[in-house]
């Protein structure tokens, strides 16, 4: 047992995206705007790299704004023996979801921080189509896919608790989607806790049990569903020495080996789409909130 993969990788398909969220941490991607050269992926990554990781996901920037994202899918898919999980914002047209959601993906995560279509377009910072986002959602469910909705939460924006709870309730519990609810990486950890204890004491008023392990705090009610609250990360484990939020350009056997003494890595697009590709770690430093200097404007 002790030889089994504990590592994941998160694999960055481009680093473009639909939306412009001020809480993004951009998998700690500092590169310019790009996608990974699918053919050369596919022919230059084997089976014996993705054999290292207990799971891969694919993401971004938004993944499947990729030309070519099913073709990478259905290669990592082919390669391993891991659950591939992709993250997406929802937003994408339908077309695009059907081309990924009949690969054998364990999961899909889409991110959506409210049950107001108003407050989820002040998070993403973008016109938000609040339909087209839950028609993507019954599409994964309906494929047999496992739909995972991510929630960050941001104090005073969308942090009040019965919304919180009323939110999870009604996609766990109604829907039977896993609910995963996330502190802002660059808020205060003060404030995070502050608004943790809050959501908290509004579970226990509504007889939820709550436990936790490690980063995981799982709260749960046998008729209304469940979900899980991951508590920030120690600085000492968001600043890795070096390369924490910087591309590093090596091949993919010095790469792997970098990887390999990390909990978690990013294998991401580098500049001009070639090969040796960036990697970088998934966990940034923390720079500010202000990342629209490196959104797309259209």
């Amino acid at each position: 047992m002790s030889n089994l993969p504990t590592r994941p990788l998160r694999l960055v398909a481009t680093t473009r995206c639909s939306a412009r969220c001020a809480h993004c941490h951009h998998e700690g991607v500092t590169a310019p705007m790009a996608d990974l050269d699918a053919d050369r992926f596919c022919q230059e990554v084997r089976q014996g790299f993705f054999r290292h990781f207990a799971q891969v996901t694919v993401t971004g920037g938004e993944p499947l704004l990729h030309p070519e994202i099913r073709k990478i899918i259905s290669h990592v898919v082919s390669s391993t023996q891991a659950p591939v999980v992709v993250n997406t914002n929802g937003l994408a047209d339908a077309d695009r979801f059907a081309q990924v959601l009949d690969l054998g993906l364990a999961a899909v995560h889409v991110s959506m921080h409210s049950s107001h279509p108003e407050t989820n377009a002040e998070v993403f910072g973008v016109p938000y189509d609040q339909a087209r986002v839950l028609r993507n959602a019954r599409a994964i469910l309906d494929s047999g896919t496992e739909l995972c909705i991510n929630r960050v939460i941001l104090a005073g924006i969308n942090s009040v608790p019965a919304e919180v709870v009323d939110f999870t309730e009604r996609w766990s519990g109604g829907v039977g989607a896993r609910v995963q609810i996330f502190p802002d990486l660059y808020e205060n950890d003060v404030v995070n806790e502050r608004v943790f204890e809050d959501i908290l004491a509004e579970v226990r008023c509504r007889g939820y049990q709550y436990k936790h392990h490690g980063r995981h705090h799982v709260v749960s009610h046998s008729g209304r569903g469940s979900f899980t609250w991951l508590s920030p990360c120690t600085p000492e484990a968001m600043d890795p020495p070096d390369y924490a939020a910087a591309a590093i350009f090596m091949t993919p056997r010095m790469a792997l080996k970098r990887m390999l003494s990390s909990e978690e890595w990013v294998w991401e697009p580098g500049f001009n789409n070639t090969l040796p590709l960036a990697l970088c770690c998934s966990r940034p430093s923390r720079p500010g909130r202000d990342f629209n200097s490196v959104r797309p404007t259209s």
